[in-house]
């Protein structure tokens, strides 16, 4: 018999690559989870708080191709929001390409939101295989890292704080720790990660260089590898490289007009209020769906702990909150001679040092004291204690499972694991409303249609009452950034709302808390067509709503009633009022805090040294005398030195106070510096006042222009 033919070996199965998997598996959670099969994609997620900022960001992109300078909010100046940078050059380059295709914000902000998700997803995924986890593993846990509540409790609302390039850095913190680190050509994936998060947001690239540092410095104690530290400290330089190139317009425009005062909001004792707390950390989400851990949450809830903030926001999960406990294990076996992973025992020590850094009373509290208390939400770190605890327990299992359990069944209970996950870590209560939010969306949409079309194409609304911008409160029934509103759903009008306070602001805060009449005759100068009125800012008895009716006629209502929308087509300002000059501008910024008031009496506190600016935005030079008084905290007179346009007086003053005027011309469109030096001691604060450096203070400053 003939022998029989050798058949020929069967083509390898090919399969999609296990980031690919994540992708799509975190996708098919995402609809399960947000139930999006009743979603309507051009409303976006959140349509309230801090979302109507991002909103308007994205807004200001699809126009201007920008969101820091916007001609069509901050009317009559436009608004410039330098002083504020919290929108990240590739979520804006992302958001800009998404423009192409759409301009509606909602659309655009839920993409970017969706996409980055899914992307997460698949760089943990990459990153779990480079360590060495079971694919199935590899790919259950990048999905259930990237629905971690973090993603869920920020959502759009705090659109900047997206973490896709986490898993990179965190990988290769993971990888110099363990002696995985083979050369640097082969971690290029490092150097990736550190562009894009130094091009985002600015504590996760924080957060990357203290872990680079931590597993280069491990890697030079543990092996003497100079190698692995230089590799390490090059990739630090790198993202800190990066970060500032991102940052650099703001940082310029700081450097050339002085810090904003009404920023100067962070303070060292915040490091204690937003803190990391273990606590939080292993605690469920509030309303999960699993009725044990439901009432766990509750309970602990129901203890009323001290000092809950933003921090109550930063949860594990239970899958995750498994894996943290696993890592302090593996660190107090390894403290007794055991052998652990390689792997196991970097996430540990990565994942403790990162816990010491950011808990409540941890090094970052030293770091603020010492170097600077601008990273004060330390608790943000959680995306990289989530991807440690993740990291050390897929290592685990992997070891376990991996003779044991066939890829068929191994795939089944990670999909199971990764769908239990979903469902736990979720925060989406808020999410779901999808009826009540299209209502409102719509509602607004629709009547900013109606005023929009009274009014001039390109017209200018002015809002009352005057909001600060960025550092919103809620007021009385007023949410923070409501008058963003009518910007997201506008064409082609301009918008008050938005003016940098302590900058161009101080116009629209001086104008709207003028009487009526003389407010009235600056709008029309400044050629405003219309006035926007949000009846919850006011107390009946204080809202200009009857002077404007008795001007300008009854108003267009929303159809809630809360918003009167008077228009100025046909007013006339009286002829004492209607020549009124262009304004002048005191900008208050490098040493100075924000005003305070009591009774008659108005000042600002200042640093040792203080920096004015007066702006003058007319066409000619304006002739102005500048009057205050300088007060210091000390009855024993100090001297002072003021310096303008290169001018120097000196002069003595005492907590008695001591009156300075001065004469000066501002050229046309320029500005006028003037800088003051103290030569007195700080005074002495209370324990409840976190500002840090009080020298003196300027009371009641005037400036009068001379004819």
């Amino acid at each position: 018999m003939p022998p029989k033919p050798t058949p020929e070996p069967r083509p390898a199965r090919r399969t999609l690559p296990a980031p690919i998997w994540a992708a799509i598996l975190c996708s098919g959670l995402l609809v399960l989870v947000l139930r999006l099969w009743n979603w309507n994609p051009w409303i976006p997620f959140e349509y309230a708080s801090d979302a109507l900022y991002t909103l308007s960001a994205a807004k200001a992109i699809a126009q201007h191709h920008l969101p820091w300078l916007n001609p069509n909010l901050g009317a009559p100046f436009g608004a410039n929001w330098l002083d504020f940078p919290i929108f990240n050059t590739i979520d804006s380059l992302f958001l800009a390409a998404l423009t192409l295709m759409t301009r509606f914000p909602g659309l655009l902000v839920n993409t970017l939101w969706l996409s980055a998700t899914v992307v997460t997803s698949a760089t943990a995924c990459w990153g779990f295989r480079r360590l060495g986890l079971r694919t199935e593993i590899a790919i259950s846990f990048g999905a259930i890292y990237a629905l971690q509540p973090f993603t869920f409790v920020r959502g759009i609302t705090h659109l900047n704080l997206l973490f896709y390039a986490v898993p990179l850095l965190a990988t290769g913190a993971i990888e110099l720790a363990s002696g995985r680190f083979r050369s640097t050509e082969n971690s290029r994936y490092v150097w990736v990660g550190a562009l894009l998060q130094g091009f985002g947001y600015a504590y996760d690239a924080f957060f990357g260089c203290f872990t680079l540092l931590t597993a280069a410095v491990w890697a030079f104690l543990a092996r003497k590898s100079r190698r692995e530290l230089g590799f390490g400290l090059a990739a630090v330089t790198v993202l800190a490289g990066a970060a500032f190139l991102n940052l650099s317009p703001s940082l310029f425009y700081v450097a050339e007009h002085g810090a904003n005062p009404g920023l100067q909001y962070k303070n060292i004792a915040e490091s204690e209020v937003y803190g990391l707390k273990l606590r939080q950390l292993f605690t469920p989400i509030q309303d999960n769906p699993y009725p044990p851990l439901h009432a766990v949450e509750r309970r602990i809830r129901e203890a009323h702990f001290l000092g809950e903030t933003e921090n109550s926001t930063s949860r594990l999960g239970t899958v995750g909150s498994i894996g943290l406990l696993y890592l302090f294990g593996v660190a107090v076996m390894a403290s007794f001679g055991a052998t652990v992973s390689p792997v196991a025992g970097a996430s540990a020590g990565l994942a403790i040092a990162a816990v010491l850094l950011a808990t409540t009373g941890g090094f970052g509290a030293l770091f603020n004291v010492f170097i600077a208390p601008d990273i004060r939400a330390y608790n943000r770190i959680i995306v990289f204690i989530s991807f440690f605890a993740l990291a050390g327990l897929g290592d685990w299992l992997t070891r376990v499972s991996r003779e044991k359990i066939s890829r068929v069944w191994a795939g089944v209970a990670c999909v199971a694991l990764a769908l239990f996950a979903a469902y736990d870590q979720a925060v989406v209560t808020r999410y779901l409303d999808y009826s009540g939010r299209g209502k409102s969306f719509n509602a607004d949409r629709e009547y900013v249609a109606r005023v929009e079309a009274m009014i001039p194409a390109g017209g200018s609304v002015f809002e009352l009452p005057f909001r600060d911008f960025p550092l919103d409160v809620p007021h009385l029934r007023m949410n923070v950034y409501e008058e963003a509103a009518p910007y997201i759903h506008s064409r082609g009008s301009r918008w008050s709302w938005g003016a940098m306070s302590e900058r161009e602001g101080q116009w629209n805060e001086e104008t709207a808390a003028m009487h009526v009449p003389r407010m009235l005759a600056r709008l029309k100068q400044q050629g405003f067509a219309a006035v926007w009125l949000d009846r919850a800012g006011y107390r009946p008895e204080e809202s200009p709503e009857t002077a404007l009716t008795a001007t300008l006629g009854a108003p267009l209502n929303s159809p809630d009633g809360q918003i009167g929308f008077f228009l100025m087509r046909n007013y006339a300002s009286p002829p004492d009022l209607a020549a009124e000059p262009v304004p002048l501008f005191i900008f208050y910024s490098t040493g100075f805090y924000p005003f305070e008031t009591a009774g008659t009496k108005r000042w600002r506190w200042c640093g040792r040294v203080g920096r004015i600016d007066f702006s003058n935005p007319s066409g000619h030079v304006r002739t102005v005398q500048f009057s205050m008084m300088l007060e210091t905290g000390h009855a024993e007179a100090a001297p002072f030195q003021i310096s303008v346009a290169g001018k120097v007086e000196r002069l003595m003053a005492s907590s008695a106070g001591t009156g300075y005027t001065h004469t000066m011309a501002i050229p046309a469109k320029g500005d006028v510096r003037m800088m003051i030096r103290a030569g007195c001691e700080p005074v002495q604060t209370g324990p409840s006042d976190v500002r840090v450096g009080l020298y003196f203070r300027t009371v009641n400053p005037t400036l009068r222009e001379l004819k």
